[in-house]
């Protein structure tokens, strides 16, 4: 998971999205593992009262989070309180402004 944890804080830091696929090909992480490393991590960035750093993990087809992203956000109380009532659009419009916010705290560490 460590592993994982730097190629996401360096691609944070240098401003950029990268795939589920991109993770598992680099980190060499089996596709039945990659939500629970995911998960681990946002639940260590959470506890470090930072915003989930896999916000910057994308679906190569759709270039958005998948499902879970938004699911474990919520749980952690990352999201406004009614997220799930949103339309599609505001809810991508809430992840992008948090992509942004994730990249401009990396990119001060």
């Amino acid at each position: 998971m460590k592993q994982v944890y730097d190629y996401l804080e360096d691609s944070a830091k240098d401003g950029e999205v990268v795939t589920y696929g991109e993770i598992m090909d680099e980190e060499g992480i089996h596709r039945a593992r990659i939500a629970y490393v995911l998960a681990a991590i946002s639940t260590i960035e959470d506890d470090g009262s930072h915003l989930p750093l896999s916000a910057i993990v994308v679906n190569s087809g759709t270039k958005t989070p998948g499902t879970g992203f938004f699911g474990l956000s919520e749980e952690l109380k990352n999201t406004p309180d009614d997220l799930e009532d949103w339309a599609e659009e505001e809810k991508h419009q809430w992840w992008e402004s948090t992509v942004e916010e994730v990249h401009k705290f990396w990119s001060t560490q």
